[in-house]
């Protein structure tokens, strides 16, 4: 197993297609300004070589409402790491995972309409489930699981003060970006550059006025 790092010196060079094969082989990509910065940029690189904690690492994320949320269903994921195995189910591959890195993948569920109200007891039903398989660096199995719980509140309940994760809405608000920066150019190319202009905005306006989002970090 290894993983491929690019390095990009000054502006002469193609940094989309660097980056590309770069995340083919869970890998970085490094724009080198200056010479002054290239040993950082190399230290940053080894470093992940020195730290690798997993090789050949399985996820699989499954649905498993049952009841009366049993109609829940993952009806998108964002990013080419997903494999569909059937309905319901999809797997992620990666070559390795270093300590220290985090890795975040994006996937949106569809909650249908609930007929009644909910008493304390079927408050909170597990929706999904995500299980996770690789290998060590010594060879030896490694495992874990998680579950998604879903907390059902009535109409006219009132909802206490949600402990949002920020992480998780950065990166769901990333992957929206990019999905509409690629549908907003596809319209530009047809010349409906108005059309195109009002669904930029309206990205940006979503991003801005979130609350939770660090704006620094988008």
């Amino acid at each position: 197993m290894f993983s491929i790092h690019s390095f990009g010196f000054g502006t002469d060079h193609d940094e989309d297609l660097m980056n590309k094969i770069c995340l083919m082989k869970d890998g970085a990509f490094y724009f080198i300004k200056e010479l002054s910065t290239l040993d950082e940029a190399f230290c940053n690189a080894l470093g992940g070589i020195i730290s690798l904690v997993a090789n050949e690492v399985i996820i699989h994320v499954r649905c498993i409402a049952t009841g009366i949320v049993e109609g829940i269903k993952i009806s998108k994921v964002y990013g080419d790491k997903w494999e569909k195995i059937k309905d319901g189910e999809y797997r992620i591959k990666l070559t390795q995972i270093m300590s220290e890195v985090s890795k975040d993948f994006v996937f949106e569920l569809t909650v249908p309409n609930i007929a009644g109200e909910v008493g304390d007891i079927g408050r909170e039903h597990i929706v999904c489930e995500g299980i996770l398989a690789a290998k060590g660096v010594t060879g030896q199995q490694m495992g874990g699981a998680c579950n998604l719980t879903l907390a059902l509140i009535n109409p006219h309940e009132e909802i206490a003060e949600i402990n949002e994760n920020v992480d998780v809405i950065e990166n769901y608000l990333r992957v929206k970006a990019t999905e509409a920066i690629e549908e907003n150019m596809k319209k530009a190319e047809q010349n409906k550059f108005e059309e195109a202009q009002q669904g930029i905005d309206l990205m940006i306006n979503n991003i801005q006025t979130n609350k939770k989002v660090r704006k620094d970090k988008m």
